[in-house]
């Protein structure tokens, strides 16, 4: 490491050749370590495939498949489906490569927060922690194969709006126009993603717009044309839907989630509350406060030992200072050993970490003058950004389950403070900065390396096969330990499913849709999952309405513990409409896969319903024919 590195220097041609470089290496080896073992085999990703699909094949969101987000997603990825060809394969690649292109927009934008070298750092953190992470049980929640492609297109659509913004000038310019566009895009794939990404534009716009002169000129016009701006996208949208459906329709479609949202019904659920941390409001503050006083004193300690670096030995070099700093972490990092740290729980102070580092970043800039060398407005965007992300899990944040996408800024956040505007402000106060920056990477290296540990104890657990080609993923095999069996019992599934005529179709109760895209049939209506939030946002009358209109050729139960929604079985305790109405007109076939799904203590388990009339039909036939 160069002098000019540590002493928190622009960006050089050299250096950024080093962070490509580092960069690169990294994300190919974590996409080769984790090939194959991103998507769960049932839950979530399934969407993701099937609505792509289903459009390919001439449907129209909202009117032919329902959806409560906004339309860019889906449709984005039946033009990657119409070019590349259906197909798992086809996201993996795609997504793999709008991965690289939000990678590269990070490390600009924390570029001009801090240096190229704190820039490699945070991003390295990214794709090690968020990107990459496969933390829980369930798969989906990484950046390959998300439970939302909405959220991962969404956070690289804000973290672009947020670079143009702080590049604009006082007056209206080329990044305004790009600034709005951005913004209108962001409001097609998520609510909660937008509200973050308008809120950080905006205060990275007020940081600039206090420090304009008295005769910069009127400030409306700029903000008018981002507004303008802004609802090009959106309205073109809503013109190239309105030719699938109903002009009124189609613009209600691309209200996305905000109807459920202003309603709420949805958001009271136990689920939400929950992940929220609403549900335990007093011990999730008295959680997040512990951590965030713990990350205090660690930041003390260190600022202490970077003081006394220069007192006790005035003329260490900065690479001396730097290696101290490597050694006292290392030492850190030894000792923490012993506290058997739980890394599935740290994360709760991140909103804390995101308000203070708001706070230290409207200060640093006011007090840098006209001519500052960095970019003030970047460093609040962000900050206010990564804050408002977290509102969905603001009293019980974490850095896995939705964390991979909304508590991601806030982490890449906290680096930055840790490894950049800390020791810089120490430098400002007679300290050496170098010596508390040794530290912090050291403890950052410790808690990625924590990260990518939990993951690939996930990952290694995957090796069966799921599907053919270009379907093909892995699982985990029955002895694996949590949620076990249900690879192998799918893979049965699937080959039974394989006998239906290709236009049968097939319902998927509560949650499935995986197997309607990998054995190629339809859902009979334009409901896809039944859950109880989608009960909730559509109703359940109405589901059982289409259903009686276009009844399915068979019924396949899926054994889902909903417990965490507050109702644990479909059929009992939610859904029960549904339920009676598939037992009037279906029978069970044989042979049963696993456990009886929906029943109280079943563990695992399928069972495919035709009706009562051809109950001897294809599939019957198909399993006494496998079972024999």
């Amino acid at each position: 490491m160069r002098d000019s590195d540590v002493e928190l220097s622009p960006p050089d041609s050299r250096s950024r050749a080093v962070s490509t470089v580092v960069l690169v290496a990294t994300f190919v080896g974590l996409a080769m370590w984790s090939f194959g073992r991103w998507p769960d085999v049932l839950v979530d990703f399934g969407r993701e495939l099937y609505l792509p699909w289903r459009l390919v094949n001439g449907d129209a969101l909202y009117a032919d498949v329902a959806h409560f987000n906004g339309p860019l997603s889906p449709y984005l990825n039946a033009l990657w489906f119409q070019i590349f060809g259906v197909g798992l394969s086809t996201l993996v690649w795609v997504n793999l490569f709008v991965l690289a292109l939000i990678s590269a927009a990070l490390v600009r934008l924390l570029e001009r927060m801090a240096d190229t070298f704190t820039a490699t750092i945070g991003v390295l953190s990214f794709l090690c922690i968020f990107a990459f992470g496969h933390m829980v049980a369930y798969g989906n929640y990484n950046f390959v194969t998300p439970y939302s492609h909405e959220v991962v297109h969404g956070f690289g659509l804000s973290l672009c709006a947020l670079l143009c913004a702080s590049r604009r000038t006082a007056e209206t310019s080329r990044w305004d126009v790009a600034t709005g566009v951005l913004l209108g895009l962001v409001f097609l794939t998520k609510a909660e993603v937008f509200v973050a990404a308008l809120l950080g534009v905006g205060a990275s716009w007020a940081s600039i717009g206090l420090r304009r002169s008295a005769d910069a000129g009127p400030t409306w016009r700029p903000v008018a044309v981002v507004i303008a701006s802004a609802l090009f996208p959106v309205i073109f949208a809503g013109l190239l839907l309105s030719f699938s459906m109903p002009v009124g329709e189609a613009f209600v479609g691309l209200l996305g989630s905000w109807p459920g949202i202003v309603s709420g019904d949805a958001a009271s659920l136990q689920f939400y509350r929950r992940w929220m941390g609403m549900d335990r409001v007093g011990a999730n503050l008295a959680s997040m406060s512990f951590e965030f006083g713990g990350l205090l004193a660690f930041i003390a300690v260190a600022a202490v030992a970077d003081r006394l670096s220069i007192r006790l030995s005035p003329r260490l070099s900065s690479r001396a200072q730097f290696a101290v700093g490597l050694v006292l972490g290392t030492g850190i990092g030894i000792f923490s050993l012993g506290w058997s740290l739980d890394w599935m729980r740290v994360g709760r102070s991140l909103p804390l970490v995101a308000l203070c580092g708001g706070a230290f970043a409207w200060v640093r800039y006011w007090r840098s003058g006209e001519r500052s060398p960095r970019s003030g407005s970047a460093e609040i965007g962000f900050a206010v950004f990564a804050l408002a992300l977290l509102f969905k899990m603001i009293l019980a944040a974490r850095v896995y389950h939705y964390g991979f996408a909304l508590a991601a800024p806030a982490g890449i956040l906290l680096v930055v403070l840790l490894v950049d505007w800390i020791p810089s402000e120490l430098r400002k106060w007679g300290g050496s900065g170098r010596v508390f920056r040794g530290v912090a990477l050291v403890m950052v290296a410790v808690a990625t390396g924590n990260y990518v540990e939990l993951s690939g104890a996930r990952y290694e657990t995957k090796t069966v096969p799921i599907a053919e080609s270009p379907d093909t993923f892995l699982a985990r095999p029955p002895q694996s330990g949590v949620l076990s069996g249900r690879a192998a019992l799918v893979d049965e599934l699937l080959v039974r499913l394989d006998a239906l005529p290709e236009d049968a179709t097939v319902l998927v109760l509560p949650e499935g849709v995986m197997i309607n895209y990998l054995v190629r049939r339809r859902s009979p209506t334009r409901y896809v999952t039944y859950l109880p939030p989608e009960l909730i946002l559509f109703g359940e009358q109405e589901m059982v309405d289409a259903l009686s209109s276009n009844p399915p050729t068979v019924v396949v139960l899926v054994h889902k513990d909903t417990r965490e929604y507050g109702y644990p079985l479909f059929g009992r305790d939610y859904g029960q409409q549904i339920m009676n109405w598939v037992r009037e007109r279906y029978e069970p076939t044989s042979p049963l896969l696993g456990d009886e799904p929906l029943a109280p203590g079943s563990r695992f388990g399928i069972r495919v319903w035709e009706a009562r009339a051809t109950s001897s039909g294809a599939i019957d036939r198909v399993g006494r024919a496998r079972s024999g």
